[in-house]
């Protein structure tokens, strides 16, 4: 069954999850967008539902092994879904509530995927996300990275929603000269500037003459331009070779029953069900072909042609050693705004004792944790190879007993204090606590030294 988490919680997780798999595989990774964007208040915080993260091309496959190993699968994809997304694998497991992305590469960044991850693998840094230290990019990469994101669907207001936030949260945290000196190397060296143009006009960023068109910047100005899948549909056919394009006409108006039930679940497996869904697809197609060909006409004449003339250009620095922003501590702030602050409970003032010798409990080097943003639960997760154990809730006393071992005390120290704060009798409390911690170092998520 699917885990009681709150899914913030479980993706936070994930997160770690996916971590300690690549960690174990020796592959390096970046993390990207959710907690990143929030830590860093590229957009406004909001919790995540899933889990981005970037690998190196060159050794991508030996995560996805891992998290196979682990009890996720690769989701399925139509014909239509592989051919229009082809910079991510999407896994899922069954009892967990959310999603793990796996980049090799992302759209708008054209450089050559395995150089282009070197690169960002410069602008790293950590992240604490549930107990656990990820590598993320920088306040610059994660910028560029949340710009390009919104830029592709920037006819949606979410996004271009988001593409104003995150251009006043860079010009209200960069100084002109580290634009200048270090966002727009950085956009150079990713061959990124063309897709972010508007980004780096917005942010004041000197801009240097249009490049050429290049295949992939066409291909990334046409599917920005496009809002449907008859658009999308559109340009794949008009990019495949000769012998391919009936095929793929065929496949786009006619699709097979498994892609129509990947793309449209909600069609049942009814032959009745199935055939309104492909009525319903036809007419919403043929709908949309107009705008569609209008907006893929548009897009066309704009890649195929230069830029309208942009003068003359100031002097560009060059991209040849980006400087790299160290975290700051705002960077590495929790994934939630609400938790647990052992400083502020008096009841703890004593936990530090120098008197007390006995054996201290210690939350597990192999364990993750997360609270929930009411703070009435914590998810645990053991990450311990295979990997296949689920993440545990703790609720009501258990989630406070576990709040309270933020810092090691012994199992007295922690029955009286926890007397203390509910106003039980101690020996009651004692063996409650003592049950309590004996079943977490059963299950690994503490230790007793």
């Amino acid at each position: 069954m699917p885990s009681p988490l709150p899914v913030e919680v479980s993706a936070a997780l994930a997160h770690a999850l996916v971590a300690e798999i690549a960690t174990i595989a020796n592959t390096r990774i970046l993390f990207l967008k959710g907690p990143v964007s929030n830590a860093h208040g590229l957009r406004p915080w909001r919790a995540f539902h899933d889990v981005d993260v970037l690998a190196d091309p060159a050794r991508v496959h030996t995560v996805e092994r891992g998290m196979e190993a682990a009890g996720w699968q690769r989701r399925p994809s139509s014909l239509g879904h592989s051919r229009f997304v082809t910079h991510s694998h999407t896994y899922f497991h069954p009892q967990w509530p959310c999603d793990v992305d796996i980049h090799t590469s992302f759209p708008g960044i054209l450089l050559e995927d395995s150089e282009a991850f070197d690169v960002l693998w410069t602008q790293r840094m950590d992240l604490r996300i549930a107990g656990r230290n990820i590598t993320t990019t920088n306040f610059a990469a994660s910028a560029l990275i949340t710009a390009l994101h919104s830029l592709r669907a920037m006819s949606e207001v979410r996004h271009s929603t988001e593409f104003d936030y995150v251009v006043k949260a860079v010009t209200d945290r960069m100084f002109p000269e580290e634009i200048r000196e270090e966002l727009l190397p950085l956009a150079i060296q990713l061959n990124a500037v063309e897709p972010l143009r508007p980004f780096l006009a917005r942010v004041g960023a000197p801009l240097p003459p249009p490049a050429p068109i290049s295949p992939e910047l066409e291909r990334w100005k046409l599917h920005s331009h496009q809002k449907n899948q008859a658009g999308n549909w559109m340009l794949l056919i008009s990019q495949a070779p000769a012998r391919q394009k009936p095929g793929l006409l065929w496949r786009a108006v006619f699709p097979t029953t498994q892609d129509l039930l990947i793309d449209h679940p909600e069609a049942g497996e009814s032959w009745p069900r199935l055939i309104s869904a492909r009525v319903t697809r036809l007419g919403r197609g043929i709908r949309a072909l107009p705008r569609a060909y209008t907006h893929f006409r548009s897009a066309k004449e704009t890649a195929l042609h230069t830029h309208a003339s942009a003068g003359d250009s100031p002097d560009v620095p060059t991209a040849t050693e980006p400087t790299i922003t160290p975290g700051r501590p705002d960077e590495a702030a929790s994934s939630f705004p609400h938790e647990y602050d052992m400083a502020t409970d008096d009841s703890l003032d004593d936990r530090a004792d120098p008197g007390d010798n006995a054996p201290r409990i210690y939350r597990s080097e192999t364990c993750a944790y997360e609270t929930a943003q009411d703070e009435q639960s914590v998810g645990l997760l053991r990450l311990v190879s295979p990997f296949t154990q689920l993440p545990l809730a703790l609720e009501g006393t258990s989630c406070e007993l576990w709040k309270m071992l933020e810092h090691p005390y012994s199992v007295d120290r922690l029955a009286t204090h926890a007397a203390t704060r509910y106003g039980a009798p101690l020996n009651t409390v004692r063996t409650d606590v003592g049950t309590f911690v004996d079943q977490m170092v059963d299950q690994g998520f503490l230790t007793i030294r």
